[in-house]
């Protein structure tokens, strides 16, 4: 995809498969209502459920991702390219960012700060609009 793409989710219980793509993406879940979220980042499929109120999943966009959720979920979804967010970890002196990445897409995680700037984010594009921020 390229660029920044906003997008929030509501589904029941699924499967999802997204393939390689240029974007690494982050999910906010919001509300969720399954015991098991399971992902295969192209090495099988994984636990990475996590049950914290402001939980974040991280896709790596060389993943060849695919999902599954044993119940309704509703999450917001940032898409970024995947050589921004490394140029920016750069610029913050982070260390092989893209290793970082990929450890962070090991497991769901508890970030209140990143899943709160994502849902007001996603609620200030759908009150306001599209804005250059």
């Amino acid at each position: 995809m390229g660029g920044v793409a906003l997008a929030r989710q509501r589904a029941p219980a699924h499967v999802f498969e997204r393939g390689r793509t240029s974007d690494l993406v982050i999910v906010a879940q919001q509300n969720i209502a399954s015991t098991s979220v399971q992902f295969d980042l192209g090495y099988g499929w994984r636990e990475h459920f996590c049950p914290g109120p402001s939980a974040i999943y991280v896709i790596p966009a060389e993943a060849d991702a695919r999902w599954r959720l044993d119940g309704e979920s509703q999450c917001v979804y940032l898409a970024i390219a995947q050589a921004d967010a490394i140029a920016q970890l750069e610029d913050l002196h982070v260390a092989r960012p893209a290793e970082r990445l990929w450890e962070l897409a090991s497991r769901g995680f508890e970030e209140p700060v990143a899943h709160e700037l994502l849902v007001r984010l996603w609620q200030e594009a759908t009150c306001v609009g599209p804005s250059p921020l």
